[in-house]
């Protein structure tokens, strides 16, 4: 009996050395494979803003990606964000969650028949207003 708690104590210690090792090469893997691409246009989430946003840029489509901090205490939300003339306003195409110490690469926005303006748009997720840290790109293509 004895031998059998061991075994079963020895599993689960096991167990959870390999999913340790499992989430932190994930969260490796994300750190080393993001980069932004040559000639994006950027933005900068600081833990204490509630939005920050980068440059406009034109186009029928776009890509975006965004990265958080490893010290970010909250998940961000990654947006592409449109103006649309008619009601003379911006308007939201992507809404991503990245989480804390996770990144995305490489969202397609939606693609339009003309030229439209485009900004990535970063804010902290869910009901949080602030604490999340983080950066991203918007890739005009």
């Amino acid at each position: 009996k004895r031998r059998f708690v061991m075994q079963k104590v020895l599993k689960r210690i096991i167990s959870v050395l390999f999913t340790l090792i499992l989430v932190s090469s994930i969260g490796a893997v994300c750190a080393s494979a993001y980069s932004v691409p040559n000639g994006s246009k950027t933005a900068v989430l600081k833990s204490n803003e509630h939005y920050s946003y980068s440059e406009t840029v034109m186009g029928t489509f776009k890509y975006i990606g965004a990265q958080t901090n490893k010290d970010s205490a909250h998940p961000m939300t990654a947006c592409s964000r449109y103006f649309d003339a008619s009601s003379n306003s911006w308007k939201y195409d992507l809404k991503i969650r990245v989480n804390a110490k996770d990144c995305i690469e490489w969202k397609k926005t939606t693609r339009f028949d003309e030229g439209v303006s485009w900004q990535l748009y970063l804010k902290p997720y869910g009901a949080w207003d602030s604490g999340a840290e983080g950066s991203g790109y918007i890739w005009h293509v």
